[in-house]
């Protein structure tokens, strides 16, 4: 009986890595210590990001490093994760949000006082999520690849102008698509309602 609980546990415990390294998100444990203990693969990527280019996988880039000493010092695990947009350069945005790391069902990880000595992040590369939405939204209103090129750059806050200027179309071309993307978006709405 000893055997298949070991054997049961190691399968979980394979199974939770499995799910963690294939998640869409970057997630990140910062020790008290100020050092990254655990980085799944898509959390590498964007902390390579958050340097960038200049990789330290021993040490955090400043803007984590910041927000884990901030974290640290208010010792209180909060309901809400601290959420920030960094900005990498014109292109490339992460999201992070971090909140201290207080799980009691893990032993052995709490100091004297009873808080947890990590900081848990999650990263996600806000580029790759707006492609995935975009994608979705497509299928799911039949939209056009200029409506959805026209809808992403609306999701970038570009004004009408600036729209009609990047794709090389007129104002009033951008407004057209931009009626058949609510329309196609109402049809689909009064068709589930």
């Amino acid at each position: 009986m000893q055997e298949t609980h070991e054997t049961l546990f190691l399968n979980f415990a394979r199974l939770q890595s499995t799910l963690v390294e294939s998640m869409r998100e970057g997630i990140l444990l910062i020790s008290d210590t100020l050092e990254p203990t655990y980085l799944n693969l898509k959390a590498k990527q964007l902390n390579q990001k958050l340097w960038k280019g200049n990789p330290s996988f021993s040490s955090l880039p400043p803007i984590l490093l910041n927000l884990s000493r901030q974290l640290f010092k208010t010792l209180s695990p909060i309901d809400e994760p601290r959420v920030l947009d960094y900005q990498v350069d014109e292109e490339q945005t992460i999201r992070i949000r971090a909140c201290l790391f207080n799980d009691r069902r893990m032993q052995g990880i709490h100091d004297e006082s009873g808080h947890s000595p990590y900081v848990l992040v999650f990263l996600e590369d806000c580029n790759d999520r707006l492609a995935e939405d975009l994608r979705i939204e497509q299928q799911q209103y039949a939209l056009t690849e200029r409506e959805t090129e026209v809808l992403r750059l609306l999701r970038c806050s570009y004004s009408y102008q600036n729209i009609a200027e990047t794709l090389h179309i007129s104002l009033n071309t951008v407004k057209f698509h931009v009626k058949n993307i609510h329309s196609k978006k109402r049809g689909c709405l009064e068709l589930g309602a």
